[in-house]
C-alpha cells in the first residue's frame, strides 16, 4: 500500500509539472467537502418551538390531528408528546417528553422531596401525564378525561406556547384570549434580561 501511495504520488507529481490538454486528457473538477462534527451540527440545528393557533376538528372517538408543524418537531426531535390535564386553566397541556423530563427535575430540586407540595405537583401532573402517538395520518386520541376537562366536543384549538402548547375548546379559548389581551394592555409585561454570573 506504501509503494502504491509513492508511486501514485510520482504520477500525479510529474503530470503537475505539465500543461494538461483537456481535450486529450479530460479533466474533472474535485470538490473537497469539510465534514461537520456531530457536536457543530448539533449547535446548527434550529430552535423547536409550539406556534401558532389552530383549530382542527374531533371525531366522535376523540380523535384530532396534530398540526403538522407539531408533528415535524416530533420527528426531528425524535420525541414524543405528552399531554395532561392544566393545573390552572379548564385545558390540555401539552409537550415534548424532553420537558417533562426537565420539569421533574426543576420539582425534585426545589422542593423538599418529601414534601407535600411536590407530592401535589408529581401527583397531579406525572399521574396525569401519558405519551400520546399519531397515526399515519397525524391523528393522536384525546382521552374521555382529557376532552372532559378542557370541556373539548368536535372541534379543538391548538395554541402554541413555546416549550410547550395547550388544547382548547375554540370558544373557550376566545374568551381567555380576551382576558388575556385586557391584562397585557393594562399592565404592559417587562422582560429583563438575566445578567451573567447570576443564579437561575
Amino acid at each position: 500500500m506504501q509503494n502504491f501511495n509513492q508511486n501514485t504520488f510520482r504520477t500525479v507529481k510529474k503530470i503537475l509539472k505539465n500543461t494538461i490538454d483537456s481535450h486529450k486528457i479530460p479533466c474533472y473538477t474535485i470538490y473537497i467537502v469539510k465534514l461537520i462534527k456531530s457536536e457543530d451540527a448539533i449547535n446548527m440545528r434550529k430552535t423547536f418551538l409550539f406556534m401558532d393557533t389552530i383549530i382542527n376538528k374531533v371525531d366522535a372517538k376523540g380523535r384530532v390531528s396534530l398540526p403538522s408543524d407539531y408533528r415535524a418537531i416530533v420527528k426531528e426531535t425524535e420525541s414524543e408528546i405528552v399531554c395532561y390535564r392544566s393545573l390552572t386553566s379548564p385545558c390540555i397541556e401539552g409537550c415534548l417528553e424532553d420537558m417533562l423530563e426537565k420539569l421533574a427535575s426543576e420539582i425534585e430540586t426545589s422542593n423538599d422531596f418529601f414534601s407535600q407540595e411536590q407530592d401535589d405537583l408529581t401527583n397531579l401532573i406525572f399521574g396525569d401525564a401519558k405519551r400520546f402517538l399519531f397515526d399515519s395520518t397525524g391523528r393522536i386520541v384525546l382521552s374521555e378525561k382529557l376532552l372532559a376537562h378542557a370541556g373539548i366536543d368536535d372541534s379543538a384549538v391548538f395554541v402554541g406556547k413555546g416549550r410547550k402548547f395547550q388544547i382548547w375548546n375554540p370558544k373557550n379559548w376566545a374568551e381567555e384570549e380576551a382576558k388575556i389581551r385586557a391584562r397585557i394592555l393594562q399592565n404592559r409585561p417587562v422582560i429583563s434580561p438575566q445578567k451573567k454570573g447570576t443564579a437561575e
